[in-house]
């Protein structure tokens, strides 16, 4: 699964290496934007005819390109050697633009309702997954509902079966960000505080949470079976999946 969309970044920070100069921005410009792919696989059981459990178990490569331009900001000083505790505003300009990449492993589970009448159905799925960041302390969390309405398609044969179906896809999807300002290029007074250089952190969260879905699956046979999904209308995605049934 691939997807990629726009998101709201907030709570940013910029710290000097000691911890007792801090940087807030009270106003942001923004147009923060994610990307990211999951090859996953999916063990999955019935635990009635209208319920369905499965496990996830993949890795995840994203991408974060925060795009950011604070026209003013404040720097907290507290607890410094030479400087006496204060909020200084600071009228400048300074932006961050940064493609910030990570990749890890993935661990979740979801459900399955499915009810059928004749050749039309609808299913309701949820699932919630974990990824790990190699290069991160933290985790990223991911919740997905997905309610879809679909028609069974058959060949006059009866065989080579597939379906049909339309719905839409809920998610959250909050994310942090990280790295290195170069303050100088800022302002060489607010380095000789700040210093040459200053950690900037923040958090990212999905402004589209619903999506349209269209989707379609091909029955090789009783046990094989190929589909595809595209998402639209709100976050860009795209899913490629293969099943086999014991």
């Amino acid at each position: 699964m691939w997807y990629q969309q726009d998101y709201l970044a907030s709570n940013l920070l910029v710290t000097d290496s000691t911890g007792k100069v801090t940087v807030t921005a009270d106003t942001m410009i923004q147009n923060t934007t994610a990307s990211e792919m999951t090859l996953s696989f999916r063990p999955d059981v019935w635990l009635f005819p209208f319920l369905n459990v499965y496990g996830i178990f993949g890795y995840t490569k994203g991408k974060v390109n925060p795009n950011l331009t604070v026209p003013a900001f404040t720097m907290h000083i507290k607890d410094h050697d030479l400087l006496p505790d204060s909020d200084i505003p600071i009228d400048t300009t300074f932006e961050i633009k940064d493609e910030l990449v990570y990749s890890g492993p993935t661990v979740g589970f979801g459900l399955t309702f499915a009810m059928g009448f004749n050749a039309f159905f609808v299913v309701l799925d949820y699932n919630y997954t974990e990824t790990y960041p190699n290069d991160n302390a933290g985790k990223l969390v991911k919740h997905s509902f997905s309610p879809k309405l679909g028609i069974q398609l058959a060949s006059k044969k009866g065989e080579g079966r597939g379906a049909l179906w339309l719905g839409g896809m809920f998610m959250t999807n909050k994310q942090q960000f990280g790295g290195i300002l170069n303050v100088e290029e800022i302002d060489p007074i607010v380095a000789i505080i700040l210093g040459k250089e200053a950690d900037y952190s923040g958090d990212i969260e999905n402004i589209q949470q619903w999506n349209m879905l269209i989707g379609g699956s091909y029955f090789i046979n009783k046990h094989h079976s190929l589909f595809a999904e595209v998402g639209f209308i709100g976050r860009q995605q795209a899913s490629l999946g293969y099943g086999f049934r014991f």
